[in-house]
């Protein structure tokens, strides 16, 4: 794994990798030339003792982090709450074909209901040689 020895100059304090489904199913059933697993410890949610987080968000890459050179920031949660808002109160909100249409509001305050509010704040930054990545080819079969 290339992707490796390019974060953290070859020395990462805490790695991992990060794939999509589509890439642990393929990086699974990739096999050497003797027709072993080319990845024995995948199952087990590891490559050559890194952990491997799979994640949905992810594109079809090899993604590998130094957890030890990328800082979050949590600003925290800020709550508010009011009795004074118009809310449209029904899921999914009503549309006549492609054009939306005057939806029913009601008023919180005539309703005597409390409508919350909450905002979450996260700032992350890495090192500059905390991440590297490498395309997977997922299109065909590794058979």
């Amino acid at each position: 794994m290339n992707c490796l020895l390019a974060i953290s100059d070859g020395c990462p304090q805490d790695p991992r990798l990060v794939i999509n489904p589509r890439g642990r199913t393929f990086l699974s059933a990739l096999r050497t030339t003797g027709n072993v697993p080319a990845f024995p410890d995948l199952p087990r949610g590891e490559i050559l003792g890194v952990p491997v987080v799979v994640g949905l968000g992810v594109p079809d890459y090899v993604i590998a982090l130094d957890a030890a050179g990328i800082v979050l920031a949590d600003g925290g949660i800020e709550v508010a709450l009011t009795t004074q808002a118009n809310v449209e109160m029904v899921a999914p909100p009503t549309q006549s074909g492609v054009t939306p249409t005057a939806a029913q509001m009601v008023s919180t305050y005539q309703a005597s209901l409390l409508a919350v509010k909450s905002e979450r704040y996260l700032n992350w930054m890495r090192r500059s040689n905390a991440v590297a990545y490498r395309s997977l080819a997922v299109g065909g079969s590794p058979l």
